[in-house]
């Protein structure tokens, strides 16, 4: 059995299918999102060795469930000129990201995605959505 298990602004465990993995992780309250949209921003750096093309394939082996979860909008995987990425998707509400979230702890395509990254240098916030 897999779990999630989330503690809010600081340092948050998750156990996937892939093994386990720990991302800093702040989150809004609830109130101040409501009625808002969310924008999930990941940052990272990936794994020794993993190619820019391994990780934009096991990015886009997620895309098809991504896409089906509630309240998903968009996403964007970019990189900068020193190797650090972003993983960036838009939801409807703060409860479909973190739905959403929980649900792909338990995706074994995700799995394989989040065992490309360096679990040390991981960050996901969410944000309010202002317009």
């Amino acid at each position: 059995m897999k779990s999630v298990m989330v503690k809010l602004l600081s340092v948050s465990m998750f156990v996937c299918s892939s093994g386990v993995f720990a991302a800093e992780k702040v989150e809004p309250s609830a109130d101040k999102c409501k009625g808002k949209a969310v924008i999930e921003v990941v940052s990272f750096a990936v794994n020794a060795g993993v190619s820019e093309a391994q990780l934009i394939a096991a990015a886009n082996q997620i895309n098809a469930d991504l896409a089906k979860q509630a309240g998903f909008i968009s996403r964007n995987l970019a990189y900068d000129k020193v190797g650090e990425w972003v993983d960036i998707i838009h939801w409807r509400n703060l409860a479909s990201a973190e739905s959403a979230a929980q649900h792909m702890m338990q995706n074994e395509k995700a799995g394989e995605f989040f065992a490309l990254i360096d679990q040390n240098k991981m960050k996901m916030v969410h944000y309010c959505a202002v317009k």
